[in-house]
């Protein structure tokens, strides 16, 4: 659906061909985009698009981590999403590289 409702953006804002930039998850539904409407789109530029290629234990923890993060975003729980995401994928010290 992603790819959908970028196309539905561009229809929105008035957009017949566009120029994309999409990084990590959004570099996957930037894929399936030039792939299901190429001639929506002039350039794209994806950056590490996400691609369920690693070790099957490592999608499933990521996956599973994702679908916690989300569970809690559906509640209304926008920072405990977060920082939940964010220890999953950082570890629990995450903070420590943010220069405050």
């Amino acid at each position: 659906m992603g790819a959908q409702h970028i196309v539905e953006l561009l229809d929105h804002v008035g957009v017949d061909r566009a120029h994309m930039v999409a990084f990590s998850a959004g570099g996957v539904m930037g894929l399936e985009a030039l792939m299901r409407y190429p001639d929506r789109f002039a350039t794209a530029v994806l950056l590490e698009p996400w691609l369920p290629r690693e070790d099957p234990a490592a999608v499933e923890a990521v996956n599973t981590a994702g679908m916690k993060a989300y569970g809690k975003f559906a509640e209304g729980d926008l920072p405990g999403a977060a920082r939940h995401w964010l220890e999953a994928v950082g570890g629990t010290s995450f903070l420590s590289c943010i220069d405050v």
